[in-house]
């Protein structure tokens, strides 16, 4: 009986012995770091919620020894600023799209270019593939960013006073673009007239037919009214447009595995939250512009077969390499 009793204090030790120190020898094996997480979006925004998302989430990995201080509204400085700011490494992450990382690796540029992903879930599944991965680790090597996660960030769609039936309906429409390569080279494709114009003179230019529509995701056409001043909505999708988060390879490199895995963990952890949340978003947007009496039209993707044919071409003389735009393309 005593041996028995002898055995048992020795587990109960033994247990509480492991117990006692797991925790510390787990924190041991992270750095204890903070991390400056910038971005442009203001705390209601989805890609705002994502990034608290991932500080809540990595900090409890890690025990609280890497501490994320996450600044939203731009309040490291312009997206193109906190961009640059990554690559050098005085910044350590920043939530934003390709579109800065194509300007210094112009394979970038495909995921971000008109009618490459059909929908939302497409996107996805381009997000998940081989194809994307050979992008992601030609931005890092040739730019010094780390590319952790991806998520959903919405869908452009045009909206206009004019019936539209077809795709062809759109030629020649005056559709104001913002002044941003990508946006307006696929409304040109689309048979459109892209006419530049500040976020806020457009209702007026609406409203006065200064153009004729304009395109946007549906969280834009809410808050800026256009509802208003536009008649229809037509479910273009010529740009589905994914979002990201980075961190700088300079950073990243000089932190240990553990820490290295569990950012990387809960990147992905954050990621899938925001695109959950963007999904939601957009459902409830449409939802609420059909209530405040727009007419939705759905035009068959092959319809636009042209357009994208064309954009694509101009890609490839870009990038320069169109097996990884075919790769690209051949996810289902």
């Amino acid at each position: 009986m005593k041996r028995f009793a002898l055995f048992a204090a020795f587990i109960l030790l033994s247990a509480s012995i492991t117990i006692g120190i797991a925790p510390k020898e787990a924190a041991a094996n992270y750095d204890k770091v903070t991390l400056k997480f910038g971005h442009v979006f203001n705390a209601d925004h989805s890609q705002a919620k994502g990034a608290v998302k991932f500080k809540e989430l990595l900090e409890k990995k890690t025990g609280g020894s890497v501490k994320v201080q996450v600044y939203p509204n731009s309040q490291l400085g312009a997206e193109k600023d906190m961009f640059d700011m990554v690559v050098a490494g005085s910044v350590d992450m920043i939530s934003t799209g390709y579109g800065l990382a194509a300007k210094r690796y112009a394979p970038a540029s495909i995921i971000d270019t008109g009618f490459i992903a059909k929908n939302r879930d497409h996107l996805m599944r381009i997000l998940a593939s081989d194809a994307f991965k050979e992008i992601s680790e030609g931005a890092r090597k040739n730019i010094g960013v780390r590319t952790l996660a991806g998520f959903y960030f919405g869908a452009r769609q045009v909206t206009t006073n004019k019936e539209v039936k077809t795709a062809a309906d759109l030629k020649n429409l005056k559709l104001r673009a913002p002044q941003n390569p990508t946006v307006m080279a696929a409304v040109k494709a689309m048979g459109a007239i892209p006419t530049p114009m500040a976020l806020s003179e457009v209702y007026v230019g609406l409203s006065q037919g200064v153009v004729d529509g304009q395109e946007n995701p549906p969280a834009v056409i809410l808050s800026q009214k256009f509802y208003e001043v536009q008649k229809y909505l037509v479910k273009t999708n010529h740009l589905v447009q994914p979002s990201f988060i980075f961190i700088s390879e300079k950073v990243f490199s000089k932190l240990s595995p553990a820490t290295q895995a569990a950012i990387e963990e809960c990147a992905q952890e954050a990621a899938d939250y925001t695109t959950k949340l963007a999904f939601a978003d957009e459902d409830a947007g449409f939802t609420t512009l059909k209530e405040k009496g727009m007419t939705f039209v759905d035009i068959d993707p092959a319809a636009f077969s042209d357009a994208a044919a064309k954009l694509h071409a101009d890609l490839a003389a870009k990038v320069g390499d169109e097996k990884l735009i075919e790769s690209i393309k051949a996810v289902q």
